[in-house]
């Protein structure tokens, strides 16, 4: 095990080491400092902001964007649109379980795309697929969407 010298000499050693460890990472540590500081020292060393609580996650972010979940980075794999995303030739049909009006059918879906601020998209679909009814079919005062146009009122007096 050595001399006590030889300890002491291993000791000035480590504390020397432990010194030069700290001021490379940005720890004032001046070479009088006791060793019995050296604890607080490191206890200040910045390590970064604390990411236990975030909750991102790869589909949440663009390509080529990173972040850091839980101290773990992340890279984003969703396409990210700038410009105007185009679904054309679709037709429109009512979904049976919510009453809405859609336009996009299963599997042509936007899900997981991410749009930029100026980013949109376009859902269009053949004025034909609205039906045919023309102002003079439609009860006066009611409106309806047909080739004759959208949110066209009625003039038929019924």
């Amino acid at each position: 095990m050595g001399t006590i010298a030889d300890k002491l000499a291993r000791l000035r050693q480590t504390k020397a080491a432990i010194r030069a460890a700290l001021m490379r990472k940005g720890q004032s540590v001046a070479e009088s400092a006791p060793f019995s500081g050296y604890a607080a020292r490191i206890d200040a060393i910045s390590t970064g902001p604390d990411t236990s609580d975030a909750t991102a996650t790869p589909q949440d972010m663009g390509v080529g964007a990173t972040a850091y979940v839980n101290g773990q980075k992340i890279e984003g794999v969703a396409k990210v649109y700038t410009k105007t995303v185009s679904f054309s030739n679709r037709t429109p049909y009512v979904d049976a379980s919510t009453g809405q009006f859609k336009l996009i059918s299963a599997g042509a879906t936007a899900n997981g795309w991410l749009f930029k601020q100026g980013g949109a998209l376009a859902l269009m679909t053949p004025m034909s697929n609205l039906g045919d009814a023309t102002a003079a079919d439609v009860r006066k005062g009611k409106t309806f969407t047909s080739t004759a146009g959208i949110k066209v009122t009625g003039t038929g007096n019924f």
